[in-house]
């Protein structure tokens, strides 16, 4: 009698479902500053207007995020990646028919935003749920995703937009956006005891898989404890400082009289490198600690955005994008498990749904406040060191935070 195959762990296609949504969703939101040029160039907006639509949907997304998390804990993600599918579709179509700012502020800043809420927090907080061994890994797999889309998206549609134009190239975003994201969502499950398996790195102890699911502390416990608000505050740095590169890093080469193409090719390789770099410090997470990976990473972001006070040049340019994309970008494989190790798995969700809401006011705040000082002084000299006493702030933040007891 032939013996039985094993069944492939469930979390596994969770994780491909997961990761296919994450690519195509910050993929096509990171596309943002290579509509900048030709949309400004068209309208006559200023470059902080024009940033304050980004700005905006990094707001609504943080706001809906804490709804968002809050989901995640109690039904799971699948309705809620539906719901967001069907907002980023129609928001990045609308988008397509902008002709004033506000037009641009509302489709882009509010139903994007809406919709990308659903694109990290609820996820990442997912996979950790279906993860005990490995967790930093798959989450670092995961994290790669945006890196993925982000090394892709903005290239092409440089290419598109000279070919196409912008109006149809948001079209193109709208159709895929929703395409994919409702497709992955349909595979997606809150965590193994809705199939009656356990987190994979406790074999087949349903009960103590289930159980683990439950413990930690609550929302209103952790806002209490002064790690999780550092932990917001370096959340608030990393995105303002992902964002502010998004958004602003294709125009400054430009202005340093490099190519629009070549200029997307800066962001593309500070992806491009992210992507080993994500999943290489999951796996150096697991091994070592979260907090040390953390350290790392924080510490090649100094390094970085140091070395962008002084880059000219393309290759310099470079240089700073594979120290940025080794660094900062790399923390998004680190934050939900290490949010696990203090705070248990409880509330993991909402309580990383509050981090992820800090972010987005970073991130929110930093394309306007960098746009504004070039509107100011012609250059990005200025926003640039922000950049870097940011990058700083974070990783003193981290020195200080301490772990948490559950009552």
């Amino acid at each position: 009698m032939k013996a039985e195959r094993p069944k492939i762990f469930y979390g596994y296609v969770v994780v491909a479902a997961a990761f296919a949504i994450m690519t195509v969703a910050w993929g096509a939101n990171r596309t943002f500053g290579v509509f900048l040029d030709p949309m400004v160039r068209e309208f006559g907006w200023t470059r902080a207007g024009f940033s304050g639509a980004f700005a905006l949907g990094m707001i609504n997304l943080g706001l809906v995020s804490l709804l968002a998390g809050r989901l995640t804990d109690r039904i799971g993600p699948r309705a809620l990646l539906i719901a967001c599918s069907l907002f980023l579709g129609i928001g990045y179509a609308l988008s397509s028919q902008v002709e004033t700012l506000w037009h641009l502020y509302l489709f882009y800043g509010v139903f994007t935003g809406i919709g990308m809420s659903g694109a990290w927090a609820p996820i990442m907080s997912v996979v950790t749920r279906w993860f005990v061994k490995n967790r930093s890994l798959m989450s670092g797999f995961i994290a790669a995703g945006p890196a993925i889309g982000i090394a892709v998206f903005p290239p092409l549609f440089s290419f598109f937009l000279q070919l196409f134009g912008w109006r149809f190239s948001f079209l193109l975003l709208g159709a895929l956006s929703f395409l994919i994201i409702f497709l992955g969502a349909l595979f997606l499950k809150r965590d193994p005891a809705e199939i009656g398996a356990s987190p994979y790195g406790m074999g087949e102890n349903f009960a103590s898989g289930k159980k683990i699911q439950e413990e930690g502390i609550s929302v209103g416990e952790a806002v209490r404890t002064r790690t999780f608000w550092l932990l917001t505050l370096i959340s608030f740095c990393d995105f303002m400082l992902i964002n502010v590169i998004a958004v602003h890093i294709v125009p400054h080469a430009i202005q340093l009289k490099i190519t629009p193409i070549q200029a997307a090719t800066v962001l593309s390789l500070a992806a491009g490198v992210s992507i080993p770099g994500r999943i290489f410090m999951g796996g150096l997470a697991d091994r070592v600690g979260n907090r040390p990976g953390f350290y790392v990473c924080l510490s090649l972001s100094v390094a970085a955005f140091l070395l962008l006070q002084f880059s000219q040049t393309l290759g310099m340019l470079y240089f700073f994008a594979i120290l940025y994309g080794l660094g900062l970008w790399a923390t998004g494989a680190i934050m939900s498990p290490y949010l696990a190790d203090l705070f248990g798995l409880k509330s993991h969700g909402s309580i990383f749904a509050g981090t992820v809401f800090s972010g987005t006011l970073g991130g929110g705040l930093g394309p306007i406040l960098v746009g504004y000082t070039f509107d100011a002084t012609g250059d990005y000299r200025l926003g640039f060191l922000l950049c870097l006493f940011a990058s700083i702030t974070a990783w003193i933040a981290l020195a200080l935070v301490k772990p948490v007891r559950s009552k």
